[in-house]
């Protein structure tokens, strides 16, 4: 008898704890602060390295700023992917130049691709580029994991950045 009172009150509890995990639910979605600006877009914009190679890149724009920070990442798996689109948007909405450029050999930048052997000598070009652009506030931020965050790393030794 006892052992039939132990087995149905397991039961029940099981049946409580299934139930308060089906009443929880998801966690909400983080929500995103509203955008501050209005964003422009120049796609496809070509910029050359120091060797002539030209390499695809999206700008994501705030709308109404002169100067901006700027946040900079070099993917292999295609601008207009995860990192491109969605993020560029969001941060220039919320008052960032956000940059997203294909690394050589990949999608519409020149050149061939091998993974990692360029990436420094790349991104230290492209960090020269913005570096002379009118927009640029002198503040500048890299972003992305995974092949993302090794160019972050091959790009930094010796790059004239602050």
């Amino acid at each position: 008898m006892k052992t039939m009172y132990t087995r149905l009150f397991r039961s029940l509890i099981i049946v409580l704890a299934v139930i308060g995990l089906l009443a929880a639910g998801k966690p909400d979605k983080p929500r995103l602060p509203e955008p501050k600006y209005e964003v422009r877009v120049e796609k496809d914009l070509m910029v050359p390295m120091r060797d002539g190679v030209n390499m695809a890149t999206d700008i994501y724009f705030p709308v109404g700023l002169d100067r901006a920070p700027v946040v900079l990442s070099r993917t292999p798996y295609g601008k207009s992917r995860a990192i491109g689109g969605s993020d560029g948007k969001a941060l220039a909405g919320q008052g960032y130049i956000f940059i997203v450029q294909d690394v050589r050999g990949r999608f519409k930048s020149g050149g061939e691709f091998y993974p990692f052997l360029y990436d420094g000598d790349d991104g230290r070009d492209m960090i020269a580029w913005i570096q002379q652009q009118p927009w640029f506030d002198g503040k500048l931020g890299t972003t992305g994991a995974s092949y993302l965050g090794a160019t972050q790393w091959f790009q930094a030794p010796d790059a004239d950045i602050t």
